[in-house]
Protein backbone atom coordinates (compact mmCIF):
# COMPACT_ATOMS: atom_id res chain seq x y z
CA UNK A 1 0.00 0.00 0.00
CA UNK A 2 3.01 2.27 0.98
CA UNK A 3 4.07 2.20 -2.96
CA UNK A 4 1.08 2.76 -4.20
CA UNK A 5 1.05 5.67 -1.83
CA UNK A 6 4.52 6.68 -3.23
CA UNK A 7 3.46 5.68 -7.08
CA UNK A 8 0.68 8.48 -6.72
CA UNK A 9 2.07 10.74 -4.30
CA UNK A 10 4.98 11.51 -7.23
CA UNK A 11 2.16 11.28 -10.42
CA UNK A 12 0.64 14.02 -8.47
CA UNK A 13 3.89 15.57 -8.32
CA UNK A 14 4.20 15.70 -12.23
CA UNK A 15 0.32 16.99 -12.36
CA UNK A 16 1.66 19.71 -10.26
CA UNK A 17 4.58 20.06 -12.44
CA UNK A 18 2.17 20.10 -15.56
CA UNK A 19 -0.75 22.66 -13.38
CA UNK A 20 2.37 25.16 -12.03
CA UNK A 21 3.11 25.18 -16.02
CA UNK A 22 -0.19 25.76 -17.76
CA UNK A 23 -1.19 28.14 -14.90
CA UNK A 24 2.17 30.47 -14.78
CA UNK A 25 2.14 30.31 -18.45
CA UNK A 26 -1.56 32.26 -18.02
CA UNK A 27 -0.31 34.59 -16.05
CA UNK A 28 2.92 36.02 -17.59
CA UNK A 29 0.85 36.01 -21.22
CA UNK A 30 -1.84 37.48 -19.33
CA UNK A 31 0.35 40.25 -17.65
CA UNK A 32 1.94 40.84 -20.67
CA UNK A 33 0.88 40.64 -24.90
CA UNK A 34 -2.67 40.17 -23.40
CA UNK A 35 -2.49 43.14 -20.96
CA UNK A 36 -3.62 46.22 -22.85
CA UNK A 37 -1.88 48.53 -20.23
CA UNK A 38 1.31 46.45 -20.96
CA UNK A 39 1.33 46.69 -24.55
CA UNK A 40 0.59 50.38 -24.26
CA UNK A 41 3.41 51.09 -22.16
CA UNK A 42 5.74 49.23 -24.27
CA UNK A 43 4.05 51.09 -27.62
CA UNK A 44 5.75 54.77 -25.41
CA UNK A 45 8.63 53.19 -24.28
CA UNK A 46 9.38 52.60 -28.26
CA UNK A 47 8.17 55.59 -29.17
CA UNK A 48 6.23 54.13 -31.58
CA UNK A 49 3.50 56.79 -31.96
CA UNK A 50 6.42 58.71 -33.15
CA UNK A 51 7.64 56.14 -35.59
CA UNK A 52 4.30 55.62 -37.11
CA UNK A 53 3.66 59.37 -37.33
CA UNK A 54 6.87 59.85 -39.57
CA UNK A 55 6.17 57.04 -41.16
CA UNK A 56 2.51 57.94 -42.23
CA UNK A 57 4.37 61.28 -43.10
CA UNK A 58 6.32 59.46 -45.61
CA UNK A 59 3.69 58.04 -47.27
CA UNK A 60 1.75 60.53 -47.61
CA UNK A 61 4.31 62.31 -49.38
CA UNK A 62 4.62 59.77 -51.80
CA UNK A 63 1.38 59.74 -52.76
CA UNK A 64 1.63 63.29 -53.20
CA UNK A 65 4.16 63.18 -56.07
CA UNK A 66 1.89 60.75 -57.68
CA UNK A 67 -0.72 63.29 -57.78
CA UNK A 68 1.06 66.81 -58.95
CA UNK A 69 -0.80 68.35 -56.13
CA UNK A 70 1.35 70.91 -53.41
CA UNK A 71 3.36 69.60 -50.99
CA UNK A 72 2.11 72.11 -48.45
CA UNK A 73 -1.64 70.13 -48.46
CA UNK A 74 -0.27 67.91 -46.08
CA UNK A 75 1.09 70.58 -42.88
CA UNK A 76 -0.40 69.74 -40.06
CA UNK A 77 -2.59 66.68 -41.64
CA UNK A 78 -1.93 64.24 -38.43
CA UNK A 79 -0.42 65.09 -35.75
CA UNK A 80 1.62 62.37 -33.43
CA UNK A 81 -1.28 63.20 -30.94
CA UNK A 82 -4.04 61.82 -33.55
CA UNK A 83 -1.52 58.80 -33.83
CA UNK A 84 -1.62 58.20 -30.45
CA UNK A 85 -5.13 58.45 -29.61
CA UNK A 86 -6.28 56.50 -32.35
CA UNK A 87 -3.77 53.71 -31.65
CA UNK A 88 -5.22 53.56 -28.20
CA UNK A 89 -8.36 53.43 -29.54
CA UNK A 90 -7.61 50.37 -31.92
CA UNK A 91 -6.45 48.71 -29.11
CA UNK A 92 -8.97 48.94 -26.58
CA UNK A 93 -11.76 47.84 -29.14
CA UNK A 94 -9.02 44.80 -29.81
CA UNK A 95 -9.02 43.78 -26.20
CA UNK A 96 -12.57 44.22 -26.17
CA UNK A 97 -13.40 42.22 -28.94
CA UNK A 98 -15.64 45.75 -30.58
CA UNK A 99 -15.18 47.15 -33.94
CA UNK A 100 -11.88 48.00 -35.13
CA UNK A 101 -12.11 51.09 -37.36
CA UNK A 102 -11.36 54.65 -37.18
CA UNK A 103 -12.80 58.13 -37.93
CA UNK A 104 -11.17 59.60 -41.12
CA UNK A 105 -13.64 62.25 -41.26
CA UNK A 106 -11.58 65.15 -39.84
CA UNK A 107 -8.41 64.32 -41.73
CA UNK A 108 -10.75 64.31 -45.09
CA UNK A 109 -11.92 67.72 -43.97
CA UNK A 110 -8.75 68.99 -43.13
CA UNK A 111 -6.92 67.81 -46.19
CA UNK A 112 -10.12 68.74 -48.10
CA UNK A 113 -9.63 72.07 -47.10
CA UNK A 114 -6.11 72.48 -47.82
CA UNK A 115 -6.30 71.33 -51.34
CA UNK A 116 -9.17 74.29 -51.64
CA UNK A 117 -6.53 77.07 -50.10
CA UNK A 118 -3.65 75.54 -52.36
CA UNK A 119 -6.02 75.56 -55.75
CA UNK A 120 -8.03 78.94 -54.97
CA UNK A 121 -8.20 81.01 -57.59
CA UNK A 122 -8.10 78.08 -60.35
CA UNK A 123 -10.53 76.63 -62.37
CA UNK A 124 -11.40 73.00 -61.31
CA UNK A 125 -13.67 71.13 -63.94
CA UNK A 126 -15.65 67.80 -62.78
CA UNK A 127 -12.94 65.41 -64.29
CA UNK A 128 -10.04 67.41 -61.98
CA UNK A 129 -12.61 67.14 -59.14
CA UNK A 130 -12.97 63.36 -59.21
CA UNK A 131 -9.31 63.12 -58.76
CA UNK A 132 -9.21 65.28 -55.88
CA UNK A 133 -11.85 63.26 -54.27
CA UNK A 134 -10.02 60.37 -54.99
CA UNK A 135 -6.69 61.37 -53.53
CA UNK A 136 -8.48 62.16 -50.52
CA UNK A 137 -10.25 59.28 -50.22
CA UNK A 138 -6.51 57.73 -50.68
CA UNK A 139 -4.83 58.98 -48.27
CA UNK A 140 -7.31 58.52 -45.70
CA UNK A 141 -7.27 54.89 -46.35
CA UNK A 142 -3.45 55.12 -46.51
CA UNK A 143 -3.98 56.66 -42.89
CA UNK A 144 -6.26 54.05 -41.78
CA UNK A 145 -3.90 51.24 -43.05
CA UNK A 146 -0.98 52.64 -41.10
CA UNK A 147 -3.03 52.64 -37.18
CA UNK A 148 -4.87 49.15 -38.40
CA UNK A 149 -1.72 47.58 -40.18
CA UNK A 150 -4.15 45.78 -42.35
CA UNK A 151 -6.30 42.43 -41.74
CA UNK A 152 -3.10 40.88 -41.02
CA UNK A 153 -2.97 42.48 -37.62
CA UNK A 154 -6.90 42.89 -36.78
CA UNK A 155 -6.32 38.47 -37.67
CA UNK A 156 -3.38 38.11 -34.89
CA UNK A 157 -5.90 40.48 -32.47
CA UNK A 158 -8.78 38.51 -33.07
CA UNK A 159 -7.00 35.04 -32.08
CA UNK A 160 -5.86 37.06 -29.24
CA UNK A 161 -9.16 37.73 -27.80
CA UNK A 162 -10.46 34.38 -28.82
CA UNK A 163 -7.28 32.99 -26.57
CA UNK A 164 -8.52 35.58 -23.89
CA UNK A 165 -12.07 34.30 -23.28
CA UNK A 166 -10.73 30.13 -23.34
CA UNK A 167 -8.30 31.60 -20.50
CA UNK A 168 -10.50 31.70 -17.64
CA UNK A 169 -11.65 27.39 -18.29
CA UNK A 170 -8.04 26.67 -18.49
CA UNK A 171 -6.80 28.81 -15.14
CA UNK A 172 -10.25 26.83 -13.67
CA UNK A 173 -8.74 23.59 -14.71
CA UNK A 174 -4.75 24.16 -13.64
CA UNK A 175 -5.48 25.53 -10.68
CA UNK A 176 -8.03 22.92 -9.40
CA UNK A 177 -5.43 20.46 -10.51
CA UNK A 178 -2.70 21.99 -8.64
CA UNK A 179 -5.08 22.04 -5.57
CA UNK A 180 -6.01 18.64 -5.60
CA UNK A 181 -2.13 17.29 -6.25
CA UNK A 182 -0.88 19.45 -2.88
CA UNK A 183 -3.95 18.23 -0.78
CA UNK A 184 -3.11 14.47 -2.15
CA UNK A 185 0.63 14.87 -1.41
CA UNK A 186 0.21 16.41 2.05
CA UNK A 187 -2.72 14.16 3.48
CA UNK A 188 -1.06 11.03 1.92
CA UNK A 189 1.73 11.57 4.38
CA UNK A 190 0.59 14.39 6.85
CA UNK A 191 2.92 13.09 9.59
CA UNK A 192 6.02 13.54 7.90
CA UNK A 193 6.11 17.80 6.72
CA UNK A 194 9.41 18.09 5.65
CA UNK A 195 9.10 15.02 3.09
CA UNK A 196 6.25 16.99 1.71
CA UNK A 197 7.70 20.05 1.39
CA UNK A 198 10.87 18.49 -0.52
CA UNK A 199 8.22 16.83 -2.58
CA UNK A 200 6.59 20.20 -3.49
CA UNK A 201 10.08 21.59 -4.20
CA UNK A 202 10.66 19.01 -7.33
CA UNK A 203 7.73 20.74 -9.15
CA UNK A 204 9.06 24.02 -8.49
CA UNK A 205 12.51 23.13 -9.80
CA UNK A 206 10.97 21.77 -12.75
CA UNK A 207 8.34 24.23 -14.01
CA UNK A 208 11.55 26.62 -13.42
CA UNK A 209 14.11 24.69 -15.92
CA UNK A 210 11.11 24.54 -18.54
CA UNK A 211 10.74 28.45 -17.98
CA UNK A 212 14.52 29.24 -17.89
CA UNK A 213 15.04 26.58 -20.90
CA UNK A 214 11.88 28.27 -22.74
CA UNK A 215 13.89 31.34 -22.57
CA UNK A 216 17.44 30.71 -23.58
CA UNK A 217 16.31 28.19 -26.66
CA UNK A 218 13.78 31.18 -28.09
CA UNK A 219 16.15 33.69 -27.94
CA UNK A 220 19.03 31.50 -29.30
CA UNK A 221 16.89 29.85 -32.23
CA UNK A 222 14.70 32.75 -33.26
CA UNK A 223 16.67 35.99 -34.58
CA UNK A 224 14.27 38.20 -32.92
CA UNK A 225 15.98 41.22 -33.47
CA UNK A 226 15.41 40.51 -37.47
CA UNK A 227 11.62 40.33 -37.08
CA UNK A 228 9.74 42.25 -39.35
CA UNK A 229 6.22 42.70 -39.69
CA UNK A 230 4.22 45.15 -41.51
CA UNK A 231 6.23 48.26 -40.67
CA UNK A 232 9.19 49.34 -38.74
CA UNK A 233 8.08 50.85 -36.25
CA UNK A 234 5.64 47.76 -35.42
CA UNK A 235 8.46 45.80 -35.90
CA UNK A 236 10.69 47.32 -33.40
CA UNK A 237 8.00 47.58 -31.00
CA UNK A 238 6.69 43.93 -31.54
CA UNK A 239 10.64 42.86 -30.63
CA UNK A 240 10.50 44.60 -27.69
CA UNK A 241 7.71 43.12 -26.14
CA UNK A 242 8.66 39.69 -27.62
CA UNK A 243 11.80 40.30 -25.30
CA UNK A 244 10.52 41.72 -22.57
CA UNK A 245 8.09 38.35 -22.57
CA UNK A 246 10.75 35.84 -22.61
CA UNK A 247 12.68 37.67 -19.96
CA UNK A 248 9.62 37.19 -17.69
CA UNK A 249 9.60 33.67 -18.47
CA UNK A 250 13.51 33.38 -17.34
CA UNK A 251 13.50 35.43 -14.67
CA UNK A 252 10.43 33.68 -13.18
CA UNK A 253 12.30 30.46 -14.24
CA UNK A 254 15.29 31.52 -12.44
CA UNK A 255 13.14 32.35 -8.75
CA UNK A 256 11.13 29.23 -9.19
CA UNK A 257 14.29 27.13 -9.13
CA UNK A 258 16.24 28.81 -6.14
CA UNK A 259 13.00 28.62 -4.55
CA UNK A 260 12.38 25.19 -5.04
CA UNK A 261 15.81 24.24 -4.44
CA UNK A 262 15.83 25.53 -1.35
CA UNK A 263 12.62 23.62 -0.20
CA UNK A 264 14.13 20.11 -1.20
CA UNK A 265 17.51 20.94 0.09
CA UNK A 266 15.84 22.22 3.46
CA UNK A 267 13.29 19.26 3.48
CA UNK A 268 16.41 16.75 3.37
CA UNK A 269 18.44 18.25 5.82
CA UNK A 270 15.58 18.61 8.28
CA UNK A 271 14.51 15.09 7.92
CA UNK A 272 18.36 13.71 7.88
CA UNK A 273 18.99 15.55 11.32
CA UNK A 274 15.75 14.01 12.45
CA UNK A 275 16.61 10.58 11.29
CA UNK A 276 19.94 10.56 13.21
CA UNK A 277 18.57 11.91 16.59
CA UNK A 278 15.83 9.07 16.13
CA UNK A 279 18.81 6.14 16.18
CA UNK A 280 20.75 7.86 19.25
Amino acid sequence: MKKVISVLRWICAVLLTIGIIVFGTIQIISSTILDKKYILDKLDATNYYINTYLQVNSDFENYIYQSGLDASILKDLVTVEDVENDTKYILSNIYEGKDKEIDTSKLKEKLSSNIEKSIEGKYIDSSTQKKIDKFINIIAEQYEDSILHTDIESNIFDSIFKIKKAMSSIVTVSATIMGLSVIFIIASRYKKFWQNITILGVPLVSTGIVYLALDIYIKSRVDIKDITILSQALSYSLRTIIFSTLDRFGLIGILLIVIGTILIITGNMIRTNKHRHSRK
